[in-house]
C-alpha cells in the first residue's frame, strides 16, 4: 500500500512503504541550483583522511582543540555570586530580582517562605519561625524597576541551613547556573552539575536534581529529544529538496506512529563512490548516546588514497538482522551498479552474515580478523601464538599462510584446526579476490568513522542528521580549483629556453642605462624591522646607553654624551659618456672607428 503526499512541491516525488518497511523517498534530478548553499560551501576547508593497514583514527575528540574537557568543569569560574542585600537595592525586572534573591540565599545556606508573589511586589521570610528576617520589594513607578523597601529587616536571627542542602537549589536555578559552563564542555554528564554546584555553594544536590538540571541544559544547548522526532519529516524532504536524487527517508510503527529508522544515502555521496571509490564496502554499527538510545548502521567505503568515504548511514532502533536486511535491501540496486565486484568486510555480529548473504549472495564477504582474534585469544593465550595467529592472516602467499598454521599446530593443533573452520576466504590475505584492490584484513576504518561521529551520536535525532549533512558537504565538496583537470590546465603553457647570446641578432637600435645616482655610505641590504618582525638576534637597542628592548626616543634614562655630528653632504654620482664607449663600440653605435676623437671623461659631484 502506498501513500502520497499532497504537500509536497511536483517536483518531488516521495512515496512512503507502510508496515516495517523503511520509507523511501526519492527526488528525481532537477536542474535547479541551491543558491543558499554557495556561501555555506564557500568556506568549507576540504580535509584528507589517510588509511592503511591497521587503520585507526589519528584524531579524537579529546584532543586539545581549544576547548575543555569534563576534567575541566571543577575549574570553570562562573561569575554568579551577588552582594548582600540591602534597603535601596534595585533590579531591572521581576525574573532578575528573583533569580537574585534565590542565589544570595543559596549561597548563605537559608531558605525562606515567599510570602507575597505579586508582579508588583514580592515579600519573603525565613522558614525559621524565630527569625525576624523579612524582605519586602516593590515596583516602582517606572513600571519594571524592583526596589527593596524600608520594611524590610535583613538581619539574620538564625544560624540558617547548616545542612549540605537546600531546597531552594531546584533544578531550573541549577540549569540557570550551570548553563554557561556546560556550553563550553565538549562531553558532560549529570555527576559534572553536582560537583560544580558542590565546589561553588557547599551543597549537595540530589540525583534527579542533577539529572534535571543536566537534561534541561542539554536542551537548551542542542536542542529537544523528543522534538526532533517530530521534526524528523520535515528534515527528510528539505534534505531531498536541497539534494535531488538522494535516497533519504524514515519509517515508523503505523500502529503506535512511533519511529523507527532512518535512512540517508547522498547523491553526491553515491556518485562519487561509484565513480572513484574501491569496490570494499565496510559495515559496521555504533550506539547512539541520545536520550532514546539506538544505533547508527553505517556502509563505509575507501577512496583512491585509503581515506575513509562514508556511503550510506542508517539510524535505527537496534542492531539485528531485520535492520541490517532491512538496510542492505533498499541499496541493493543501487550498490550493484558498481562495476567492479564488491566485497564486504565486517565483524559477522547481529544478523550481517544472514543478511550479506540474502542480498548480495554473489559478492565477497571478509571478516575482520581483529573480533575473530578477540574469540580466538579467550581459549589460547600467549604472545607466540598471537604473532602466528596474525601472520598467517597478513601472509600473502598460500605456502606462507600454510607454514605458519604447521608451526601453530605444533604448539597447539587445535588452535590451528580452530582458525581452519572459517573459509581462508574470508581471512586471509593469501586467498583475497584480487578485483577488490585491497589488503585490508580488519574493518578498522568503519571503526575510525564511528569515533569521527562521536559528537553526532549524543545530539538529538534532528541534529544528529544535520550535523552527518555537513560532515559530508565537508569531506564530498571539492572546489573546481582543486581538480586535477584544473591543476593540469594552470600548467599546460611552456616557457622555452633561450639561445645562447652569440646566436643574437644585432640590436635595431640603441638603448642606453639610465642616469646612475648613487648616495655617499654603504648601501643597504636589508629592510628595517617593525616592532612585530624582531627576534631577540634583531632586537632594537638603545641608542643612549646600547640596552636593547627600546630605542632612543622611548629612553627614559638620562642622555649619554654628545656625539659629534659631521656634516656630511649628500652626492650623487653622474656617469659620464666616456664610462659606455666601449660597450657603444661593440654594438656599433659608436662614431670612434670613423676618425672621430674620443670625449674626455669627467666626473662632477653634485650638491643634493
Amino acid at each position: 500500500m502506498f501513500q502520497q503526499f499532497d504537500d509536497i512541491p511536483i517536483d518531488v516525488r516521495a512515496t512512503i512503504l507502510q508496515g516495517n518497511d523503511i520509507t523511501h523517498l526519492v527526488i528525481d534530478d532537477n536542474n535547479k541550483e541551491v543558491n543558499h548553499w554557495t556561501d555555506v560551501i564557500s568556506k568549507i576547508d576540504i580535509k584528507n583522511v589517510d588509511a592503511k593497514d591497521g587503520y585507526y583514527n589519528t584524531h579524537s575528540s579529546q584532543d586539545g582543540d581549544g576547548v575543555p574537557t569534563t576534567e575541566d568543569i571543577a575549574n570553570t569560574k562562573i561569575e554568579k555570586f551577588v552582594d548582600p542585600i540591602v534597603i535601596g537595592m534595585e533590579w531591572l525586572t521581576i525574573n532578575e530580582t528573583r533569580n537574585c534573591i534565590r542565589t544570595w540565599s543559596i549561597q548563605n545556606k537559608f531558605a525562606y517562605e515567599q510570602v507575597k508573589n505579586k508582579s508588583y511586589r514580592l515579600r519573603f521570610k525565613c522558614t525559621d519561625e524565630k527569625c525576624k528576617w523579612l524582605l519586602y520589594v516593590r515596583r516602582s513607578s517606572d513600571e519594571h524597576t524592583m526596589i527593596v523597601k524600608k520594611g524590610s529587616h535583613l538581619e539574620h536571627t538564625c544560624e540558617g541551613n547548616i545542612e549540605d542542602n537546600n531546597r531552594l537549589a531546584n533544578a531550573l536555578w541549577v540549569a540557570n547556573y550551570c548553563g554557561d559552563g556546560l556550553r563550553n564542555i565538549k562531553l558532560s554528564r549529570p555527576i559534572d552539575v553536582f560537583t560544580t554546584i558542590r565546589r561553588k555553594f557547599g551543597i549537595d544536590l540530589s540525583y534527579w536534581t542533577s539529572w534535571n538540571a543536566w537534561t534541561i541544559c542539554m536542551e537548551r544547548i542542542i536542542g529537544s529529544y523528543d522534538e526532533g522526532y517530530f521534526k524528523m519529516p520535515s528534515l527528510t524532504i528539505e534534505l531531498l529538496t536541497t539534494n535531488p536524487g538522494s535516497i533519504i527517508g524514515c519509517s515508523r510503527d503505523d500502529a503506535t506512529l512511533q519511529w523507527t529508522g532512518t535512512m540517508v544515502m547522498f547523491k553526491a555521496s553515491y556518485d562519487s563512490w561509484l565513480r572513484g571509490c574501491r569496490p570494499i564496502l565496510g559495515l559496521d554499527g555504533c550506539f547512539l548516546k541520545g536520550k532514546y538510545g539506538g544505533v547508527c548502521l553505517s556502509i563505509i567505503g575507501l577512496d583512491g588514497n585509503n581515506g575513509l568515504f562514508s556511503v550510506a548511514t542508517y539510524f535505527c532502533r537496534s542492531e539485528c538482522y531485520d535492520t541490517w536486511n532491512t538496510f542492505l535491501k533498499a541499496l541493493q540496486s543501487w550498490l550493484d551498479q558498481h562495476d567492479a565486484k564488491l566485497t564486504f568486510i565486517s565483524d559477522r555480529q547481529k544478523g550481517l552474515i544472514k543478511a550479506v548473504t540474502d542480498n548480495f549472495h554473489h559478492c565477497n564477504h571478509r571478516f575482520c580478523f581483529r573480533h575473530m582474534y578477540k574469540n580466538f585469544k579467550k581459549i589460547y593465550k600467549g604472545t607466540h601464538l598471537e604473532k602466528l595467529f596474525w601472520n598467517a592472516t597478513r601472509a600473502y602467499r598460500t605456502i606462507d599462510k600454510n607454514n605458519f598454521l604447521a608451526k601453530l599446530g605444533e604448539y597447539h593443533l587445535s588452535a590451528s584446526h580452530w582458525l581452519e573452520r572459517e573459509p581462508p576466504e574470508t581471512w586471509c590475505r593469501s586467498h583475497f579476490d584480487s578485483t577488490a584492490k585491497c589488503e585490508h584484513i580488519t574493518n578498522n576504518f568503519s571503526e575510525s568513522f564511528n569515533n569521527c561521529i562521536l559528537r553526532v551520536k549524543d545530539k538529538p535525532l534532528h541534529k544528529s542528521l544535520e550535523k552527518l549533512n555537513m560532515m559530508m558537504m565537508t569531506l564530498i565538496y571539492c572546489s573546481e580549483y582543486h581538480w586535477v583537470s584544473t591543476y593540469m590546465k594552470a600548467y599546460a603553457s611552456a616557457v622555452y629556453l633561450v639561445a645562447d647570446e652569440t646566436s643574437w641578432v644585432k640590436p635595431p637600435r640603441e638603448l642606453r642605462p639610465p642616469p646612475l645616482l648613487r648616495p655617499t655610505g654603504k648601501l643597504r641590504k636589508s629592510w628595517r624591522k617593525d616592532e612585530d618582525e624582531l627576534t631577540n638576534s634583531s632586537a632594537r637597542r638603545c641608542g643612549k646607553y646600547g640596552h636593547y628592548g627600546h630605542n632612543k626616543k622611548t629612553c627614559k634614562g638620562p642622555p649619554a654624551a654628545d656625539k659629534v655630528v659631521h656634516n656630511k653632504k649628500k652626492l650623487t654620482r653622474v656617469d659620464a659618456p666616456r664610462s659606455q664607449e666601449k660597450i657603444k663600440v661593440k654594438f656599433g653605435f659608436s662614431t670612434l672607428g670613423q676618425g672621430s676623437e674620443p670625449r674626455p671623461s669627467t666626473t662632477t659631484s653634485q650638491t643634493t
